[in-house]
């Protein structure tokens, strides 16, 4: 057959074919397809008949919201929390924080703010229980198994809560409920600022009352490396000052976002802290075999930066490191703030570029389009708008406690803080500066104060401790030098509590002076030298010391790198005063003085029509109080005082010396001469429209002598630790023959050394001992108020109506001037790794006897004023003083 035919032939039978298929898959298809069915049905059927898991039973028939991330969290019903935890989770390493997500009152607690330091935790089984614990991470041990096993007895891991398991997951994973735990008002994981801007920075007390009736859950979230759980939690607020009850049973509700974050398995090298010089520290305890003590060991707190390109970093060429440190800025700041916020941030960048790191601090807006992003998830460095009534910034980092590795930082800036700068602004560098002269400040000016700030605050965040000694090494009068302080700033460290340059005086702006300190000192590069430069070729800590050593001798000795600790101690360093500028107090407090002066005497010409309400006007007022009183405490210092040093072997350091004796003397003579001029407070137009008190001279020459007077008492120590002392006896008398010097000679005295000579003797006579509980008090001095009237000296400006009009920020500040820089930051986080040593008397010898000598001899000086030639009204006020001395003296 040919191959035509063969072809022709199929293609008459294929229909025929298809046919027969089409038909055989009709009949077979209703077949297999009941077959199917019958399958399915079998094995539904064999499915109900299973008994249900107890995984499944938990998930029966509820409304679960799940979040799935490094643990698994289901919230039941909306009032329920089930965790889910991997036994390979079990004995990991986890940080347990709290972030204020939302609040009814942001005095108390701000949206954003995270305000207790997170907890070191991990997740433990026992038996069929799951337990929470509080990691011990402060111990170190170096020494054989058997050391550490006695140190591991006798520092378990405390017990935060303990969890039945409830069941297995398919997967293995323990499920147990949780919702006690974080729906609780347990007091370290709280939403609440106990240094809030409603206690006035912990000024007041406040008791904190958890009402489990009225909070409850709000949702779960989950990531790869963090979980959070947010609570809406309730609690009732009171508040006393002492005694006195400011608010009772206050309700407050927060919502809180507890989270839980996974440390890495890997922990940075330590790097051991120095004392001399300012890193915020890790304490720790050690127990060594090699050592007959155990020891407190210091941590330095600080980013792990490593070089993405080690080969062009070891050869000084600039390397990005590995992990750039990334601050995410709120969209929510009003229009401007964004680039001052990030011009103070980068200023960091050129310390960094000096030891190889290029673009280590980095800036970005919130993410739009990046749904694992979250502003107050823990692990992302943030700068917050905080829609609050304060007016200072405030930081803090949360750090890896087992090694001092900084994993994150926040930044929170109040809207108030506009207020604050305007004000400062105006007072500190109004002489100096006519664009400063202003209500509203223009932008330009605004944003180049609001940088500043945030580049001390980020100082803060990269492990810097504030170091008040900054300011101190630059010489007075250099800052009125333009070449100077263009090429130095104001101050050797950002990190110190700065003013602006208020010894600039009219006309120096003009010149070229700077006014502020707008970026990293000297010493703040030495620090981030120190912090962060590799050291080659070590590999543990303690093989680092000598080139860490080696960097900080290079430098010991100068004042422009001297680091001091936040003094506490009853002799201060006058070096670690905060607020204050220049070497010379004296000289920079009569710069200060004179400017204030001019302020205020053009300052309502100044603010003309734009403070209707007379609002800015009181502000001003109060900030010149304040200044005036900083003024003074930094002049104050010292007398009495104490150069104190870290000393290390080998240090040209001493460990102490006592301020010369002429720098003191020096200082009296201009604290008392300042007192008596203080005429120009009350002589101008400003205190005709604002009355805050009715004589603001008279009321800051008040609080101004209690700073001269409480300076007296630290003397003897100086004067013990000196060759060529100052003693209180002198001191005393030198105070005496200048407030008496009108009186020895029969002069008329102003009103203004009256004052002085009331206030004098009061303190005189409080401190002579003579009115000790064991002699009987006379009526007139049983209460001094009856002879002379309220004073500084005996008001209480708790209930004295005398102090209720000033503004509050005035008066708490005359009563600590030591506050918190950084608020919301703990104590170790500002004063470094200890606050500046004291020294004191084994015993404390008596000096009541100075006074008493002093009170007999300005009785003799009152008895010679009325034999003088004075006038009858002085004579009068001789008369009236003898006889409050003689009532004091008088035994009954």
């Amino acid at each position: 057959m040919s191959a035509t035919a063969m072809k022709r032939g199929l293609t008459s039978i294929l229909p025929v074919l298809l046919s027969l298929i089409l038909a055989g898959s009709l009949t077979l298809a209703p077949q297999h397809a009941r077959a199917r069915g019958k399958k399915r049905a079998e094995k539904a059927k064999s499915e109900a008949s299973k008994p249900l898991t107890d995984y499944e039973k938990l998930f029966k028939e509820k409304r679960v919201t799940t979040a799935r991330g490094f643990l698994t969290l289901h919230m039941f019903e909306g009032n329920k929390l089930y965790i889910e935890l991997p036994d390979s989770l079990l004995g990991r390493e986890m940080l347990l924080g709290t972030t204020i997500e939302e609040s009814s009152d942001p005095g108390e607690g701000f949206a954003g703010q995270q305000p207790g330091v997170p907890l070191h935790v991990t997740f433990t089984r026992e038996d069929s229980i799951i337990c929470l614990r509080r990691v011990r991470s402060d111990l170190l041990v170096d020494g054989d198994s058997l050391m550490a096993r006695a140190v591991r007895r006798s520092s378990i891991a405390p017990l935060l809560a303990s969890f039945p398991v409830k069941c297995k997951a398919p997967d293995g994973s323990s499920v147990f409920e949780a919702t006690s735990f974080f729906v609780s008002g347990d007091p370290t994981m709280r939403p609440h600022d106990p240094y809030g801007i409603n206690s006035f920075g912990g000024f007041l007390a406040t008791s904190v009352k958890y009402v489990a009736g009225s909070s409850l859950l709000s949702g779960v979230e989950a990531f790869a490396d963090n979980v959070s759980v947010l609570s809406s939690l309730s609690f009732t607020l009171t508040t006393r000052f002492g005694g006195y009850l400011i608010q009772q049973d206050t309700p407050f509700t927060a919502l809180a976002r507890r989270s839980l974050m996974l440390l890495p398995r890997e922990t940075m090298r330590p790097r051991l802290c120095d004392a001399r010089i300012g890193t915020v520290p890790a304490t720790f305890t050690q127990y060594s075999d090699r050592e007959q003590q155990a020891r407190e060991v210091y941590y330095a707190c600080r980013w792990d930066l490593q070089p993405a390109d080690p080969e062009a970093f070891a050869a000084g060429q600039l390397s990005e490191p590995v992990r750039p440190i990334v601050f995410y800025v709120d969209d929510t700041f009003p229009a401007g703030w964004y680039d001052a916020i990030r011009q103070g941030v980068l200023s960091w960048n050129a310390a960094f570029e000096k030891i190889g790191y290029r673009d280590v601090v980095q800036v970005r807006p919130y993410p739009k389009d990046d749904p694992s992003f979250d502003p107050n998830d823990i692990k992302f460095s943030c700068i917050k708008y905080a829609c609050t009534m304060g007016e200072n910034l405030s930081s803090s980092t949360r750090v890896d406690p087992r090694s001092g590795e900084i994993l994150s930082a926040t930044i929170c800036i109040p809207h108030n803080v506009a207020t604050r700068i305007r004000t400062d602004l105006f007072v500190q560098l109004g002489a100096a500066d006519p664009e400063a002269r202003h209500v509203k400040l223009s932008p330009a000016l605004f944003a180049r104060a609001l940088a500043a700030d945030v580049a001390r605050h980020t100082g803060a965040c990269l492990g810097l401790a504030v170091n008040y000694a900054g300011s101190q090494a630059i010489p007075t009068d250099s800052l009125r030098s333009p070449s100077f302080t263009q090429r130095y700033g104001i101050s050797a460290s950002i990190m110190d509590a700065l003013p602006y340059n208020f010894v600039a005086q009219p006309g120096d702006k003009e010149r070229g002076v700077v006014l502020m300190q707008e970026r990293p000192g000297v010493y703040d590069e030495y620090v981030v030298d120190w912090l962060y430069r590799p050291v080659a070729g070590a590999a543990t800590p303690e093989a680092e010391i000598p080139e860490l050593d080696r960097r900080i001798a290079l430098h010991r000795g100068d004042p422009v790198y001297l680091y001091t600790p936040t003094p506490v101690s009853v002799a201060l360093d006058p070096r670690a005063m905060p607020y204050n500028l220049g070497d010379d107090p004296v000289r920079t407090s009569a710069y200060e003085f004179a400017n204030y002066a001019y302020v205020m005497q053009h300052a309502d010409e100044w603010i003309g029509t734009e403070d209707k309400d007379y609002t800015f006007r009181s502000l001003v007022q109060a900030s010149v109080m304040n200044q005036l009183y900083y003024s003074f405490v930094s002049v104050s210092a010292n007398l009495g005082g104490i150069y104190l040093n870290e000393k290390y072997e080998n240090d040209p350091l001493p460990t102490y010396t006592s301020v010369p004796r002429e720098r003191q003397r020096r200082a009296l003579r201009y604290m008392l001469e300042q007192l008596e001029e203080m005429s120009w407070l009350d002589n101008h137009r400003l205190n005709e429209d604002v009355i805050e008190v009715v004589s603001l001279g008279e009321y800051c020459q008040d609080m101004l002598s209690e700073v001269i007077f409480k300076s007296l008492s630290t003397l003897d120590l100086s004067a013990s630790k000196s060759e060529d002392p100052y003693t209180q006896r002198e001191a005393m008398q030198e105070l005496r023959d200048y407030i008496l010097r009108d009186v020895a000679a029969g002069r008329e005295s102003t009103e203004a050394n009256l004052a002085l000579q009331r206030r004098l003797l009061i303190d005189v006579i409080r401190k002579a001992g003579v009115l000790e509980p064991t002699r009987k008090r006379v009526a007139a001095f049983a209460d001094p108020e009856p002879v002379f009237g309220p004073t500084a000296a005996t008001r209480d400006p708790s209930t004295d109506p005398a102090f209720a009009p000033l503004p509050d920020k005035a008066r708490l500040i005359r009563e600590s001037h030591l506050q918190r820089t950084l608020s919301g930051r703990s104590p170790e986080e500002i004063e470094g790794m200890r606050p500046l040593r004291s020294i004191a008397f084994r015993v404390q010898p008596s000096t009541d006897y100075n006074y008493f000598e002093m009170l007999h001899n300005m009785q003799q000086t009152y008895r010679q004023g009325l034999q003088s030639g004075a006038s009858e009204r002085m004579k009068k006020h001789y008369r009236y003083m003898l006889l409050a001395i003689e009532r004091a003296l008088k035994v009954e």
